[in-house]
């Protein structure tokens, strides 16, 4: 609710991160500065990103990404800020922790600093095998535009058929470069696979990334009697999702800003699925 210029809100929330006991709520407070943005709370966020504890920096870096990027979205020829991606790719190189890493890769991509494409990359084939910060890695290169990158990340999502939470976000990742044949490895392996875990990433990804190319190939599938339920169905998911006219899925308004450290079983319920943001 806070604007650039309601400097009060602003300190209270530097203060409450300062100070805090609650450790989400001290993350949380770093998102919001980014959100309200303005000079005072990035050269903030810089500091934190300097000298921060280690998720400090992941979220600080994080909050950056989020003033870059709506900085852009008011303005298309909004400069990235070479500055903040500079102290980013340069924790990069110093930390260790997966959580870290993974928070500072995406902050990279939201700020679109391709100077920082290589170092990601480095982080990506040390540690391919992590599958949350390799995908987190893919989908970063994916948002900086970095195009050298297409063909390696190709080759993880065709090797990510068992590893879904790797599959969905490197094949974002391939979508948002571009890549002509991101949805027909995906049509494959949802028509070949019977993972429940698998076929969803893959029906999510499809979505995400939206080819029109993906339509024929999912309608012949989904009338397709020959092909498993399991498959057909998430042809159907996939169809609907691709079909949207909303740019992102339907429950993402209610994701957005979500404290979901404080979720109910109507929103997510790890052991039935069926909270509204379990849904695809």
């Amino acid at each position: 609710m806070a604007k650039t210029g309601d400097e009060e809100y602003s300190k209270a929330l530097q203060t409450y991160f300062s100070k805090g006991r609650d450790f989400q709520a001290r993350y949380f407070s770093l998102i919001s500065l980014g959100l309200i943005g303005g000079e005072k709370n990035r050269t903030f966020l810089m500091q934190m990103v300097e000298d921060g504890k280690k998720l400090d920096k992941a979220w600080a870096a994080l909050a950056l990404g989020v003033i870059n990027y709506h900085l852009r979205e008011g303005d298309k020829n909004a400069e990235i800020d070479s500055a903040a991606g500079a102290l980013i790719c340069k924790q990069l190189a110093d930390n260790k922790n997966p959580e870290v890493l993974g928070g500072l890769a995406i902050s990279l991509g939201l700020l679109k600093y391709a100077k920082g494409a290589d170092d990601v990359l480095a982080v990506l084939r040390k540690n391919v095998k992590e599958d949350e910060l390799a995908g987190y890695c893919c989908l970063s290169l994916g948002l900086m535009g970095h195009r050298d990158a297409m063909g390696e990340i190709k080759t993880i999502v065709e090797e990510s058929l068992r590893r879904p939470e790797r599959l969905k976000q490197a094949a974002i990742g391939l979508g948002l470069l571009g890549d002509q044949t991101a949805a027909e490895i995906l049509v494959k392996f949802l028509r070949e696979n019977t993972s429940l875990a698998a076929v969803s990433a893959v029906a999510s990804a499809l979505g995400f990334i939206g080819d029109q190319r993906s339509l024929d190939p999912l309608t012949e599938m989904l009338f397709n009697k020959d092909l498993t339920d399991i498959a057909r169905a998430f042809a159907a998911v996939s169809l609907g999702i691709v079909a949207d006219k909303e740019e992102f899925t339907w429950n993402s308004k209610i994701a957005a800003n979500l404290n979901y450290r404080a979720n109910t079983e109507t929103l997510t319920d790890k052991n039935s699925g069926t909270g509204i943001l379990d849904i695809l």
